[in-house]
């Protein structure tokens, strides 16, 4: 349940204009996972899948007024299979989506959980209006047969009425003649997070050394509703500081940024800075709920090197 005396759940009282932007897309029933561009694909309507993408796994969830939480669902993956593209079928309410995969096999199936039911390998992150991750041709993320891969919703619900929706992800694969290059996923951030109250384009950082040889295929920045700004960075161990990433950033549109094969090397550290205003009169730190803040960039590498891993990060 929302702490309605300390964070608020009455538009008057919660950023204006988080709370309208998610009582508008309640009150349309639209779907997340699009950009708005032309050439996007519509969010599939609840027990339904966009057409030319496959499901992997979702699950259907319900909340009552001002309320959120977390739902869970573990399945098996039977056969191999090389993911080249994501999708997120994102309802009103959905906050984020991750999915990581392990060879644990319980809990199996739909189960009630929260922020910490991850596995220790990340394998695709999306949240409010998500454009596709495309991988390159080739390059693919293994689902290796035997394993288990484990969807951990946040979904939230800041309006007067009871919401439903089914969450998941949706994909595009190859066969395995035709993947030349296997690739993973990360999160490059940090939890140290103190927002000073009334504070303008304050400044988070977070950084990690490479321990490997990688090639960033694109970047996913995550934060919450008081973020503003996320740089990305690399400073190479042979000096020069190299800007990756530099964009405003909105809740709303969570977006991925294709890179084109930046190469990290062994001994590179890659930096994060997160920009926040807080014109509240409380310090705001890290948190799972939506009225917390995050400072992570997901990003996306090949070649894998098989190594459970969730972060790079200097936590």
């Amino acid at each position: 349940m929302l702490d309605t005396a300390g964070l608020g759940v009455e538009c008057n009282h919660m950023r204006a204009w988080l709370c309208a932007a998610v009582l508008a897309a309640a009150a349309c029933g639209g779907g997340g996972g699009s950009t708005g561009d032309d050439d996007q694909p519509d969010a599939a309507v609840d027990g339904s899948v966009t057409p030319g993408w496959t499901s992997l796994i979702e699950r259907s969830w319900s909340l009552d007024p001002t309320v959120e939480g977390f739902k869970c669902i573990r399945i098996k993956i039977e056969q191999d299979t090389y993911v080249n593209a994501f999708h997120v079928k994102s309802p009103p309410g959905t906050h984020h989506e991750l999915l990581t995969i392990s060879t644990t096999p319980s809990p199996i199936g739909e189960y009630e959980c929260d922020a910490l039911n991850l596995d220790k390998q990340m394998v695709f992150a999306g949240g409010i209006d998500t454009n596709d991750l495309q991988f390159p041709a080739g390059v693919a993320i293994k689902l290796a047969a035997g394993t288990y891969i484990n969807l951990n919703l946040h979904v939230a619900n800041f309006t007067d009425s009871p919401i439903s929706g089914t969450s998941g992800i949706e994909v595009k694969t190859l066969k395995a003649s035709e993947v030349v290059n296997e690739a993973e996923a990360m999160f490059l951030g940090t939890f140290n997070i103190h927002i000073l109250p009334g504070a303008t384009n304050q400044m988070v950082p977070g950084s990690c050394v490479a321990p490997t040889e990688w090639r960033i295929l694109d970047l996913w920045p995550h934060m919450h509703s008081y973020a503003k700004h996320q740089n990305v960075k690399v400073a190479r161990s042979t000096g020069p500081v190299e800007t990756l990433l530099n964009v405003d950033y909105t809740y709303m549109e969570q977006k991925n940024y294709p890179m084109t094969n930046v190469a990290i090397h062994p001994g590179d550290e890659l930096q994060v800075e997160c920009y926040y205003d807080n014109p509240t009169q409380q310090e705001v730190t890290y948190g799972d709920s939506a009225v917390a803040e995050m400072c992570f960039a997901g990003f996306y590498t090949y070649p894998a090197n098989g190594v459970d891993k969730y972060f790079c990060s200097q936590l």
